[in-house]
Formats: C-alpha cells, sequence, structure tokens
C-alpha cells in the first residue's frame, strides 16, 4: 500500500472530506477508489471527475477490476458516445460508479433526468482538475463525502490539504506573543518572508497595521483598495494587510500570517494559501490552538529581541499613535471590543482591547 493510500484510508473514520495532494505514481487512483467504496453501500452513486478522456478510461479500467464479482458497476461517461445514449445506458443498467470529464459533466447535468439522479450522489471524487472547476463540482455537487485529489494545492473554503502531500518545506507555526511584544516579532516576521498576506480581525486594524508598517519594513506595503491590490499581485516582495479576501485569489503568495483569532474554518481556508504560515495569538487567545488539534502545527517560543529592533518599533508605535485622532483610536478600540465579545466576556475582552491600546500609544 502506497503512503497516499494509508493517508486516505487512516483518515476515513474521522473526516468525509479530504484534500489530497498527490502526483502520478503515487497510487492515488487506488487511493481514492478503495476509499470511495468503503465509505459508500453497495448501490450509493459515486462520481469521479478526470481531467482527460483518457484519464478516465483509466480510471474507469482500475475501477472495474476492483469492483468485479460484486454489484456495483461501473460506466466511464466520456464523449465517444451522445450524453442522451449513455443516460439510456446508465438507466437501464442501474450503474453506480460513473467516470466523467468537467465538460461532459456539464452537459450531462443539462439533462434533467441526469441532474435528478445526481440528488443521490454518495461521494464525488477530482482528479487534478483545475482550482475553478474544483470549486464549481463541489458547490454544484453537494455529497455527504467528497475526496479532491490534485498534483498542487489551491484554496478551498473551509478545508486544508492533508499534510502528507504539502509542498516541500510548508510550515504552519504558531506564536504566543502579548501585544506589547508582537509588533516587533511580526515586523521581524516580515522582514524574513517573500511575498506575504497579513490577515487581521477588523478593518479599522488593517488601516493602522498598513499605515504602520509601511515605515516598518523595507519592503512595499500596499493599501487595501484597487490600485493596491494589483500592485501586491505583481509585486515579488510586497505585503497586503487584510481582514477577509472577499472572493479574491493571489496564487504566488509565499507567507501568509494570521494575526488574533478567527474561526477555525478561516484558518484552515488561509493556511492552504502559502507554504510558509505563522498564527500570532495574544495570550486570552491561546484556546484558539485547541480547535486546530488535528492539523500539524509547530508552536514556538517568541525569540529575545535586541534592543535596537525594540526601540524602532517603539518610536514608530509613538508616531503612529500621535497621527491618529482621538476619534480613530475609538473605533480601533471598538472594532476591536465588537469583534472579540463574539468569543470572550465582555469583562474580559475591555481588558485587552486598553492592553491592546496601551501596546500602540507605549504608555
Amino acid at each position: 500500500m502506497s503512503l497516499v493510500q494509508e493517508a486516505v484510508l487512516d483518515r476515513l473514520e474521522t473526516h468525509n472530506d479530504l484534500n489530497i495532494k498527490a502526483k502520478a505514481g503515487q497510487g492515488k487512483t487506488l487511493a481514492y477508489l478503495i476509499t470511495a467504496l468503503e465509505k459508500t453501500k453497495s448501490d450509493d452513486l459515486i462520481l469521479i471527475v478526470a481531467s482527460t478522456n483518457l484519464s478516465a478510461t483509466h480510471i474507469a479500467d482500475q475501477a472495474r477490476k476492483l469492483v468485479q464479482g460484486t454489484k456495483r458497476q461501473v460506466h466511464c461517461l466520456v464523449s465517444t458516445e451522445s450524453p442522451e445514449r449513455q443516460l439510456q445506458y446508465f438507466e437501464r443498467w442501474r450503474m453506480n460508479i460513473l467516470i466523467s470529464t468537467p465538460l461532459r459533466l456539464h452537459t450531462l447535468l443539462s439533462l434533467p433526468d441526469f441532474r435528478t439522479m445526481c440528488e443521490k450522489l454518495k461521494m464525488l471524487v477530482t482528479d487534478d482538475l483545475d482550482a475553478l472547476e474544483t470549486r464549481a463540482l463541489l458547490d454544484q455537487l453537494p455529497a455527504p463525502h467528497t475526496l479532491v485529489f490534485s498534483n498542487k494545492r489551491f484554496q478551498i473554503k473551509n478545508r486544508l490539504w492533508i499534510d502528507h502531500f504539502r509542498e516541500e518545506g510548508q510550515v504552519i507555526r504558531a506564536m504566543v506573543a502579548p501585544y506589547a511584544k508582537q509588533f516587533a516579532l511580526i515586523r521581524k516576521a516580515l522582514d524574513d518572508s517573500g511575498k506575504a498576506l497579513v490577515f487581521l480581525p477588523t478593518t479599522e486594524a488593517v488601516w493602522f497595521y498598513t499605515d504602520l508598517f509601511k515605515r516598518m519594513v523595507q519592503r512595499p506595503v500596499f493599501d487595501l483598495d484597487s490600485r493596491g491590490e494589483e500592485g501586491f499581485r505583481q509585486s515579488r516582495d510586497g505585503v497586503l494587510f487584510v481582514s477577509d479576501l472577499g472572493g479574491l485569489e493571489f496564487s504566488d503568495v509565499s507567507h501568509v500570517i494570521q494575526i488574533g483569532r478567527c474561526s477555525r474554518e478561516q484558518c484552515v481556508d488561509r493556511m492552504s494559501i502559502a507554504n510558509e504560515n505563522l498564527i500570532v495569538l495574544a495570550p486570552f487567545e491561546r484556546d484558539f490552538l485547541n480547535q486546530l488539534s488535528d492539523i500539524q502545527i509547530r508552536k514556538i517560543v517568541p525569540r529575545a529581541l535586541e534592543s535596537e529592533e525594540t526601540r524602532k518599533v517603539k518610536n514608530e508605535l509613538k508616531r503612529a499613535a500621535r497621527l491618529m485622532d482621538k476619534k480613530t483610536l475609538k473605533r480601533l478600540y471598538q472594532a476591536y471590543v465588537n469583534y472579540y465579545t463574539t468569543m470572550y466576556e465582555t469583562k474580559v475582552v475591555k481588558k485587552e482591547a486598553d492592553e491592546f491600546l496601551q501596546a500602540i500609544e507605549n504608555v
């Protein structure tokens, strides 16, 4: 049994949806065929979508060997036959393992009878489709179990790729530090990173951090607007602070930094963007890591900062605080309180919000 097959089968009992990064020759076809058969009953409908007719034919041949002597029937829906004829064949022989390509599947889904059949779908597998095709199928054909196999990673909402097959060197680190130290630590992390996306809890925090770090790092920091987004997209070492991507995609980001807790689903989605990932939490947010216990995260201890680094950060924070009027600081504070009161008691949140502002004002 290959490593891919072991990794998938080991997760059968606890995961309904898996993303697996694997290259050709690693046994992925058998991995998802065996998984699909294990996860479904003999009369359940399984749909496997491959990138080409040749791939679909190969998968169908493998599937027929596996189901030989059982009640399961395999039908390969490729473009060598008319969609109507394939549908008739499917209905007549009660095929329950269908292998298709995106183009042929799109045509079949235009037939009402086929769409009705797909309502009974129990397992959807995609094999080496591009990001847009995969997302479209997951949205269009919701199934109790889904497997996404690809030779590269891409973002799929609320899903993380299996650790065994991440890009070489991909890691997720987590660091817990008080606000008084966070700014200097984040600055150091950005100095050591390539093109970086930094996620923050609120829009008000995005404005503040963008303005602050424009003066603190020796690299382009872009504003969160259409011009800034395009500049970041074209840059090789830029930094963009955001509270949410809002449907935007950046394919060449090397580092993601998550500052403050978010939902588990958001974190999973964001950590799938880049090879290098860092989660920065205040001490009271430490419990967020419990929600990520099934993800391989390397906890790191904040390193000691040199006095020169600390001095520079303090000076920039003082300057930023002086440039912000009281209304802006109040909005920043209130946005912080509004965000965290959905997760913690108001008394705790206000105490932490005070510490956050104190770190900014360097009181």
